[in-house]
This record gives C-alpha cells, structure tokens and sequence, in this order.
C-alpha cells in the first residue's frame, strides 16, 4: 500500500484495507506473489500443528503462486505431507 509491504491476516486486516482505501482515494495498491522463503516457512508451521498440509491457492491463470508451492511441495521436507490442490474457483 502506498511503497509498504503489508500481509494480508498478518500486517493488515481485510477491515483496516478498506478503511484505508475509503479515506485514501487516490492510494496505490499492487499485489505480488507469495515469497518461496513465506510459503516455505507457512507449510513448516502447518506442520507442526497437523501431519499433511492442504494448499489451495488461487488459480494458476491468475498467479504462479501454485507453480511455486507444487514446487516446494516436491522437496524432500515436504513430500507426502503437502498437497497442492488447483480448485479453478477463482479463474480468469
């Protein structure tokens, strides 16, 4: 937002961003791709919480975030417990 870097449930609530933009008509948002190094660290945590991860990003037409997360899936660390799973619900 604006040169910042927010994460959205981490940094910014859904709330907070329309708050923001509704007291900031001219501001500038931009969105990008998950890190590998975040999506890596995420699939960690969900780890240690639960045996297998269910991944379900947003559809590959829109982003290469699930390139990215089939990916990192395959390594070693994560092979049987991550899932990626291409739900084409959000298509373009």
């Amino acid at each position: 937002m604006d040169g910042v870097d927010k994460k959205p449930g981490l940094d910014i609530t859904t709330q907070e961003l329309y708050d923001y933009l509704a007291k900031n008509t001219q501001a500038k948002i931009t969105t990008s791709q998950v890190s590998p190094a975040d999506l890596t660290d995420t699939f960690r945590e969900g780890l240690k919480r639960a045996k297998h991860v269910l991944y379900i990003p947003i559809s590959q037409g829109l982003s290469s975030t699930m390139s990215t997360a089939i990916a990192i899936a395959r390594q070693d660390e994560f092979k049987g417990k991550v899932t990626v799973y291409q739900s084409n619900f959000i298509t373009p």
